[in-house]
């Protein structure tokens, strides 16, 4: 049997480690022998329940590199797939000799300041010299890397695997208020303080709306105040991080998700095989997705609360327009697509 390791910054819960867990308990573990690699340490056992070996770098980058170095030239014969590494770890498998490796394109920054961009950029180019194949998990991703990293360079686009059959609607469910939901990281990208403008306009019309979200962050702190500061404290419902968060959609009555940026949108196809409408920001991840069914883009302007609230008010037709999206979904999401490429990829590398 052949060793895959995936490298990931950190095993913890969140949307890049739901693919991790989905490869790890798909059919790969009976045809390959699969490792975890951690580069930074974790507490959590979130990938450790499906009996892979799980690896660990250190806090320290000083300690990092060379216990991943001493990693890569032990095992430099199997095949790497790095899900969110930087370019340091690729030159090191460079470095150590390491021949198989997949670099998986999950994100769209690779720095946020100019002097680091003229550190960074000459080390993806040593860092993808030679062979190593690489994919994205969406078009627009593709598209930023080679805008921002490397112009001429053969990238394959592979949708993120979703276990569609977790993801069920539930049908004549009765209740008294419309629940708008929010799934996702409490961090700035989100665009929460647009989420809870929208959230106080909207309430102020005359129907009943309940707001429940659904996750962990840095801002729950500040998202609790101003809700305070809105007076719809009666209204909110933090849920904290659910990790079956598949039977929560369909407890919901609409995905209400403006995110500024996202590589993809795990969060906007879970919701639609849910069967529950979704509204969210028209940014170039979630019109790829959505190229189909432009009704469920909003642009992030001036008129996003007038905007959103006519959505709203057209929900029933919202719904109707679920119903085939979700029957497409199912099809082009299932975990099955996402398996059988990735296989194809590990098969074309052992020869190499």
């Amino acid at each position: 049997m052949k060793n895959i390791h995936y490298i990931l910054w950190k095993a913890a819960p969140g949307g890049l480690e739901k693919v991790v867990n989905i490869y790890l308990s798909s059919s790969l573990k009976q045809e390959y022998r699969l490792n975890i690699f951690s580069l930074r340490p974790s507490e959590s056992d979130f990938l450790s329940s499906n009996n892979v070996p799980v690896h660990f770098g250190a806090d320290s980058k000083i300690r990092l590199y060379p216990i991943f170095f001493k990693y890569a030239l032990k095992n430099k014969n199997d095949i790497f797939h790095l899900l969110n590494s930087g370019p340091l770890i690729l030159l090191i498998l460079r470095i150590t000799g390491v021949k198989k490796i997949i670099y998986h394109i999950h994100g769209t920054k690779y720095w946020n300041k100019p002097i680091k961009k003229i550190m960074l950029k000459p080390l993806w180019y040593l860092g993808l010299s030679g062979r190593v194949y690489i994919i994205s998990n969406s078009r627009h991703s593709k598209n930023i890397f080679l805008k921002e990293v490397k112009r001429k360079c053969s990238i394959s686009v592979v949708y993120n695997p979703i276990e569609v059959g977790e993801f069920q609607p539930v049908q004549n469910r009765r209740k008294k208020n419309i629940r708008i939901c929010y799934v996702g990281r409490l961090v700035n990208s989100k665009n929460l303080d647009t989420w809870l403008s929208v959230a106080n306009y909207i309430n102020k019309d005359e129907q009943n709306f309940e707001f429940h979200i659904y996750g962990e962050g840095p801002l729950r702190e500040n998202l609790e105040k101003k809700i305070k500061q809105y007076k719809l404290t009666h209204r909110f419902f933090f849920h904290g991080f659910i990790s079956s968060i598949n039977k929560e959609y369909s407890k919901n009555d609409l995905l209400l998700f403006l995110s500024e940026y996202e590589s993809f949108g795990n969060v906007v196809i879970e919701a639609i095989l849910s069967g529950i409408p979704v509204i969210v920001s028209d940014i170039p991840s979630h019109r790829e997705i959505l190229e189909d069914y432009p009704e469920f883009l909003v642009a992030l302007d001036e008129r996003i609360e007038i905007n959103v609230l006519e959505k709203i008010k057209s929900l029933n037709s919202l719904k109707e327009l679920i119903l085939k999206a979700r029957k497409e979904f199912i099809e082009k999401f299932k975990t099955d697509n996402h398996i059988n490429r990735i296989k194809e990829i590990y098969i074309s590398l052992e020869t190499v």
